[in-house]
């Protein structure tokens, strides 16, 4: 233990000597989210592991805390260091989920097709920065965007036309958001939500986990085979995309119409396969006499009960089945008539050429209205959580530092000038710090509890118990944030449960 406190006194005090007066401030760094309509597929890299060195650490550490009475907190921070701790950030963008196609269908639209989340500086926005990022281009709020520290790209796939799954198609740590010495991994987690406005809770949440990152790991696709997320439903509900898509049927129904009657008529015209003989009436006059019986008893026995004890047999209709067959026939001779015809070419502009099978290649009206813009207004949310795993070493070393007290400031404070002002900013700096990120946290919380609830009411026949469960959970999350938003001078966000 002497040992230890004599090297440590010793790398303090050299380093008080040549530590540098004033820091410039650092770029901010920010974390976004944003759509393009491609996710591109990088060539294979090689890794690169983070490097450090222990020995410089604990000076570069230590020494802006060596001021009297300082060594405890000295211990504090290697003690703090030897416990995990998540940093979280969040960023939020709005865009529109589906198109509606010239038929009056929605379909999930190209423009929210490949997600790119990022933990960068943006800098300028006029720079531009497309050369050097080329996968940022066409993404507003990733004007000026440099200095890359996290990149995660997810693409979104509709499957079934009713469901849709997140596959993540590149990850990449450069550096990590929070340092330290004595750790080199870090576990990341990337929360995903999709919501309608005025929501009570997402319509899509996705999460992904990568444990024991190193700075400069980079993930490819091939890399990230399983980790894609289960399929969750479309939404059904956006009220403004429903308006698009009346809107978009009413007009293409006309040119829907007459492109079916066109092609019905050139099949009418063309069979494929020869028509098939009429088959002959199988009420002959022998079956007819029995139905005839059959079905005067039938009236007999409805005559003499309740209408509601009244007994039916479709067979007795046996008398109108050739005038509906002739119906039928009418109708639909009437549907590709030279009229109607006629009247379809006149609506639907398209082109004679057919396939091998006869069919029309074009496969609606050239005339049919262009649909323009997208529909479906939703909001993105994503956090971002970085994980760092306690140093048993920077326990080890706090544990020392603290043992040998009263040895290291006899030995230090006659070589050291008390910077007091400068700790009393470094604890303003930090609470505050600490105050964002609580509230970050618990915001995260919240949302993690809404959507655990909206899956577990979802179940059928889910015990009481465990929907209880959920809700005791998303209240409890809440009352947190409550604390949480107040700790860091903010009002609290769900004022009805103080």
């Amino acid at each position: 233990m002497r040992l230890v406190s004599l090297c440590l006194a010793t790398s303090l005090v050299a380093g008080c000597a040549s530590a540098p007066a004033s820091k410039a401030p650092s770029s901010v760094i920010e974390t976004r989210v944003g759509w393009r309509t491609q996710c591109g597929v990088k060539t294979i890299t090689n890794n690169t592991a983070y490097q450090s060195v222990v020995g410089a650490a604990v000076v570069a550490i230590v020494v802006p805390k060596l001021i009297s009475g300082a060594i405890d907190a000295g211990a504090d921070y290697l003690k703090a260091a030897g416990q995990s701790k998540a940093v979280s950030s969040q960023a939020r963008v709005d865009g529109k989920f589906y198109d509606v196609t010239e038929e009056g269908d929605l379909k999930k639209s190209d423009g929210s097709r490949c997600l790119e989340i990022v933990r960068a500086n943006f800098g300028d926005p006029t720079k531009d920065t497309v050369a050097e990022h080329p996968w940022a281009d066409g993404i507003t709020n990733f004007a000026g965007i440099n200095n890359v520290q996290f990149r995660l790209s997810a693409i979104a796939v509709v499957v079934e036309k009713q469901y849709l799954k997140l596959i993540p198609t590149y990850f990449k740590v450069e550096k990590f958001q929070e340092s330290s010495w004595f750790k080199k991994t870090r576990d990341y987690s990337v929360a995903v939500t999709f919501a309608t406005p005025g929501s009570a809770a997402p319509f899509s949440a996705f999460e992904f986990k990568f444990p024991g990152v190193r700075a400069g790991d980079e993930k490819l696709i091939g890399d990230m085979v399983g980790m894609e997320s289960l399929p969750v439903p479309l939404p059904a509900d956006m009220a403004d995309a429903k308006v698009a898509q009346t809107r978009q049927e009413a007009q293409a129904a006309p040119y829907v119409l007459a492109y079916d009657i066109i092609n019905s008529r050139y099949r009418h015209d063309h069979p494929k396969t020869p028509a098939l003989p009429t088959r002959p009436p199988i009420y002959d006059t022998s079956v007819q006499a029995a139905a005839q019986a059959y079905c005067h008893q039938l009236q007999q026995h409805n005559r003499s009960v309740p209408r509601n004890f009244a007994l039916n047999d479709e067979r007795c209709t046996y008398g109108n089945e050739p005038s509906r067959l002739a119906l039928e026939k009418g109708l639909k001779d009437a549907y590709i008539s030279d009229a109607q015809v006629s009247w379809a070419h006149s609506v639907c502009q398209i082109p004679p050429t057919r396939n091998a099978e006869g069919e029309l290649e074009a496969q609606k009206c050239s005339t049919l209205p262009t649909v323009t813009g997208t529909t479906g207004y939703f909001i993105t949310t994503a956090t971002l959580v970085e994980t760092r795993e306690g140093s048993k070493f920077a326990a080890y070393l706090g544990n020392a530092l603290a043992a040998s007290k009263d040895e290291l400031s006899t030995l230090v404070q006659s070589k050291v000038i008390p910077a007091q002002r400068e700790a009393a900013r470094d604890a303003a700096d930090k609470a505050k710090r600490e105050g964002y990120e609580g509230m970050l946290q618990a915001d995260y919380a919240v949302e993690y509890a809404q959507a655990v609830l909206i899956e577990t009411s979802a179940v059928p026949d889910i015990p009481a118990s465990q929907l209880s469960a959920a809700k005791a959970k998303l209240l409890d999350s809440k009352i947190k944030a409550n604390k949480a938003y107040r700790d860091a001078g903010r009002a609290a966000p769900y004022p009805h449960l103080d």
